[in-house]
């Protein structure tokens, strides 16, 4: 359960609405004007199935107006407010790494993005320690991606990374 000041409370006793934002790479506000639609859904509520060693790969799709190719090896995070209120209650949605960016050609695009960096696919090169911790530094240096806890890994060291196992597996 989220801990909540009055003026939050107040807020949602009355009329309430959300706002969606979106910030591009980290730097570009992208104005709500300009988005149409955003969709994220969540693997764990989803009719999907979640296995054993998988780690979860939310997925972003989003509908704008205006053209930004150089969105397309960049990343978006999402922020929800309410009223409208940008500054005090904004709530962050995720980071999302852009995979496809589509023109429509109706003068719409579509980005899809997923929550799990591109690199997390790629093939493990250059780790060559057998140390866990070690690994995940690797992998986090490597994705810009984080770890937040890496106390959760008991295994101390591994004994081989098999051929073609991926930067996603491996932290699996």
């Amino acid at each position: 359960m989220l801990r909540v000041n009055d003026n939050y409370k107040n807020a949602i006793y009355e009329s309430r609405s959300f706002t969606f934002s979106a910030l591009l790479n980290g730097n570009e506000q992208l104005p709500v004007r300009n988005i149409s639609s955003i969709e994220i859904i969540e693997i764990g509520q989803s009719d999907k199935s979640l296995k054993l060693g998988q780690l979860c790969n939310n997925q972003l799709t989003m509908k704008t107006w205006i053209k930004n190719d150089h969105i397309v090896n960049g990343y978006i995070e999402v922020f929800a407010s309410l009223n409208g209120d940008d500054s005090s209650l904004k709530v962050p949605l995720g980071k999302y790494y852009v995979n496809e960016y589509k023109d429509n050609h109706d003068s719409t695009y579509t980005i899809t993005a997923y929550a799990l960096h591109p690199r997390m696919n790629e093939v493990v090169r250059n780790i060559n320690s057998r140390d866990v911790q070690i690994i995940i530094s690797e992998i986090e240096r490597y994705t810009g991606m984080q770890v937040l806890n890496k106390t959760m890994f008991t295994l101390k060291t591994i004994n081989e990374i098999e051929e073609h196992t991926t930067y996603k597996q491996l932290l699996a």
